[in-house]
């Protein structure tokens, strides 16, 4: 008698998929084609915007062929896990129980050095699928968490009492809360609608410090990255993202730079220092797995971003050099609207050390009492870190 069952992605997402796919390619293709079409586009934009669009287009298409080739199936004594790159199987005996998420179930193996067994959550059948693994299997969510819990509160290097460990625990649970859901707003605020500029501006500037210092503060009890299964540690992996993010796109959409080649150098250290301060202080980061190096490179990459921004942000807004001023002519205008944030740009006349017709980005108010053909200046000044830099006035 054949007992064996399959579960395939549930309807509902095949559809959803047909349907949305085909807006999705567009929109990854136009975010890969946008910054080659633009003819100012700053070069660290798109060297961040092309090797992620890159692999947003491998990965969407992997999981669009996973909408339909994935399964699951369970025989008498194993389960089997396929899809479009992956052919994975456990035996019963074999396995040690499983983790649970709001996006996947992950079948863990006693043998470590055996692969996991992933179950997503759009899989159909999923209530009876779970059903089965709660009957046959140790759900260890709650055995991981009580054990990280227990070695916390057993750990004298977070406190001198087993209630003073607690509180200490739920006190950094509390904080990495206000931290990530914080610099979530702090960084839509700055982005999307910059009221009290100076103040926003600075809290994205020091929000990665204030996390660093929360690290040191609470001993190694906030973690700055996620994992696969659940843990007892809180993190402010999301805090850190948002922060980055937004420093470095206010900073492209406000300030230009005569040359951008400095600041990727002065960034590249920054990074280097605030990332090695974070595998310093971190408990919980071990660079021999591979996920953990993963992170931190991730980490680099946001510190690198918020480096830019960061210098670039500072260079202008701290500058107090006199100007000198150049003349050109407005060759054309354009306006580049987006659902939230719309830049204005001019194409003008050769000018300064530019011995070509260049584009410059320009405020609302300039780029609407300003037509083709007419004279403004340009502003150059010589940066708080000496990065010159300009802006156009009337």
């Amino acid at each position: 008698m054949n007992n064996t069952k399959e579960y395939r992605i549930s309807k509902f997402w095949r559809i959803i998929t047909i349907i949305f796919a085909p807006f999705v390619a567009i929109c990854i293709l136009f975010l890969f084609a946008w910054p080659f079409f633009i003819e100012d586009s700053k070069f660290y934009i798109i060297l961040m915007i092309g090797p992620v669009s890159l692999f947003m287009i491998g990965y969407s298409l992997i999981n669009i062929m996973d909408v339909f080739k994935g399964k699951i199936i369970l025989t008498e004594d194993k389960i089997i896990q396929r899809s479009t790159l992956i052919n994975r199987s456990l035996d019963f005996d074999d396995i040690k129980g499983f983790f649970v998420s709001e996006l996947q179930t992950i079948i863990i193996p006693k043998d470590e050095s055996k692969k996991r067994v992933i179950i997503k959550s759009s899989i159909e059948k999923r209530k009876e699928l779970g059903e089965f693994l709660i009957s046959n299997f140790a759900n260890l969510n709650d055995l991981a968490i009580e054990l990280e819990e227990g070695d916390i509160v057993s750990n004298h290097k977070f406190g001198k009492t087993e209630a003073e460990r607690e509180l200490r625990l739920n006190s950094a649970k509390k904080t990495a809360k206000i931290l990530n859901w914080g610099s979530g707003l702090i960084a839509a605020w700055y982005i999307f609608n910059p009221l009290l500029y100076n103040l926003v501006t600075w809290i994205c500037i020091l929000i990665p410090i204030l996390i660093i210092a929360c690290i040191v503060y609470f001993r190694g009890l906030l973690k700055i990255h996620d994992r696969d299964d659940q843990s007892a540690f809180p993190s402010v992996f999301n805090g850190l993202a948002y922060c980055c993010a937004a420093i470095c796109l206010r900073s492209y959409f406000d300030y230009d730079l005569l040359y951008s080649n400095e600041i990727y150098l002065i960034a590249f250290i920054y990074s280097g220092i605030l990332t090695s301060i974070i595998l310093m202080i971190t408990r919980n980061l071990e660079l021999k797995a591979k996920k953990d190096l993963i992170v931190v490179l991730y980490i680099g990459l946001f510190f690198f971003v918020h480096g830019i921004g960061t210098i670039k942000t500072i260079n202008c807004t701290l500058d107090n050099s006199p100007p000198k001023v150049y003349e050109a002519k407005v060759l054309s205008k354009r306006k580049d609207q987006g659902t939230k944030l719309t830049t204005y740009k001019f194409k003008l006349s050769p000018w300064g050390p530019f011995q070509d017709n260049n584009n410059i980005n320009v405020n609302k108010i300039l780029f609407e009492i300003t037509s083709p053909n007419q004279n403004i200046h340009v502003c150059v000044y010589e940066g708080f870190f000496k990065i010159p830099w300009y802006i156009a006035i009337e």
